[in-house]
């Protein structure tokens, strides 16, 4: 699975995708929710999945 899990807002959404692309550049596997969520699956469920999978995690906000 991954290793970030990434929390953003969507107002964040541009910089976060860059952060996302950064993060797999240098051998990371980092998550964020517009991937690997099937639109027929508990949402909710598939964060926490997302949050107890990962060794770190990055909370995202920029004012």
């Amino acid at each position: 699975m991954s290793d970030v899990f990434i929390s953003y807002s969507r107002h964040d959404i541009d910089f976060v995708r860059h952060l996302f692309d950064q993060l797999k550049a240098r051998d990371r596997e980092p998550w964020a929710d517009w991937q690997d969520i099937p639109p027929t699956a508990d949402w909710l469920a598939e964060i926490y999945r997302g949050i107890e999978a990962a060794n770190t995690s990055l909370f995202c906000h920029q004012p």
